[in-house]
């Protein structure tokens, strides 16, 4: 006899949870038969079950590489904005990997190094007279007044005096060598006297051309005194 009733499949957009209530309709982004499982386009979605299966926006904090799947809490270091793709590093830390989960890996930059946020995905080395002495920076400290450093420094000590000046005090401070004196190289722990025969009337000459000849007889270690009262 009659009175059979014939199942068919929801259409697209619509969903069933048991076979004999009617079709209704997905929520959010839903877009899919029987499961409203989030539509092709809804990267930065996930599915949420509350009761029946909702498409919403992924919360800060999470991400949804595919249209088909739950959000996923950001991997350590990184962080997100409502509904987005992925994660992005934390500053001083560069995409270093994207796991096969789609996690993406963030590492942090050495010491050395720094990241600029207008460059988030590379760590460059410290300029030439700074240093950075911890990893994940985003900026390097300037060597102190007097000194200098190579590009990607890592220490205070690194900052050595330059030439005209020496090492002078237990703070690390530079002095500027006196009259009479000269420093050619950086890092000096004291300042060269002049040659023999030679006297300098500069502060902080870093060459010994600084150093220039006495006239007639008035010589000494120490230099010309009666040239250097001329």
């Amino acid at each position: 006899g009659g009175g059979q009733m014939a199942c068919a499949a929801c259409r697209q957009g619509k969903y069933s949870r048991y076979g004999f209530v009617p079709c209704s309709a997905c929520a959010g982004r839903g877009l899919q038969n029987s499961s409203c499982g989030c539509n092709a386009t809804a990267v930065g979605y996930g599915l949420r079950t509350n009761g029946t299966l909702v498409c919403e926006a992924c919360r800060p904090g999470t991400f949804s590489g595919s249209a088909f799947s739950t959000c996923l809490l950001c991997a350590e270091h990184s962080w997100s904005t409502e509904s987005v793709e992925n994660c992005t590093c934390n500053l001083g830390y560069i995409a270093a990997a994207v796991n096969s989960d789609g996690h993406l890996h963030c590492s942090a930059c050495s010491v050395g190094m720094w990241v600029h946020n207008s460059t988030p995905s590379v760590c460059m080395p410290c300029s030439k007279n700074t240093y950075n002495p911890i990893t994940a920076a985003t900026s390097c400290l300037n060597c102190p007044e007097f000194t200098s450093s190579v590009a990607g420094s890592s220490l205070r000590e690194h900052c050595e005096c330059i030439p005209g000046y020496f090492n002078g005090s237990s703070d690390g401070e530079c002095l500027p060598c006196a009259p009479g004196k000269y420093s050619d190289v950086f890092g000096a722990s004291a300042c060269i006297p002049c040659p023999h025969n030679t006297v300098s009337l500069l502060v902080a000459a870093s060459t010994s051309e600084a150093c220039q000849k006495c006239l007639g007889k008035n010589t000494s270690l120490a230099g010309c005194p009666m040239i250097m009262n001329s």
